[in-house]
């Protein structure tokens, strides 16, 4: 499924609703991928799920500015969202569990919000950090992830981590490299 530049839904029977082509809301369950191919809008998941069968993302975002994911809850992709070269996103009140890898995946990405968000019993890390700066992540519940609750690489500056509950991950809770 898609929200194309122009604003359109792909196709047009996706259970997606919007009336001004800023604010889309899910309106039944989803079994297949969202992809977001316009800034400026929010998604509101409306507590509908997002569901795959392994598939590569749930959301998947690239190269997207002052986008809102909120209120939807994503399992069963390789990544519940994917981040990649994208900027002031706000991710918050997502329920993101039973992934094959991360939960949230962002790479070559900054000032973005994550907060608000259940990243629970992921394959991989709950929250994933790759080249990536000036970001903060922030009261989300990070547990039981195989991997680290936050895994951050070869991101150097300024990612503000507090306030989360990061606990029973299998390796780390907070892991730095590089």
């Amino acid at each position: 499924i898609y929200i194309r530049a122009n604003g359109l839904i792909d196709p047009a029977t996706a259970p997606i609703s919007t009336v001004d082509r800023v604010t889309y809301t899910i309106t039944n369950n989803v079994y297949d991928s969202i992809e977001i191919e316009r800034d400026n809008i929010i998604l509101d998941g409306a507590g509908y799920t997002i569901q795959g069968a392994g598939s590569w993302a749930g959301i998947d975002l690239e190269g997207r500015s002052n986008v809102t994911i909120r209120n939807v809850v994503i399992k069963g992709f390789v990544y519940g969202i994917d981040i990649d070269n994208s900027s002031n996103l706000s991710i918050h009140g997502n329920n993101i569990t039973y992934n094959l890898k991360d939960g949230i995946f962002l790479s070559d990405s900054s000032h973005n919000r994550i907060f608000g968000n259940s990243v629970i019993e992921n394959d991989e890390d709950g929250i994933d950090l790759y080249r990536s700066s000036n970001n903060s992540i922030t009261g989300n519940n990070i547990t039981e992830n195989d991997f680290d609750g936050i895994g951050i690489s070869y991101s150097s500056n300024y990612n503000d981590i507090f306030r989360n509950n990061i606990a029973k991950n299998d390796e780390d809770s907070v892991d730095f490299y590089e």
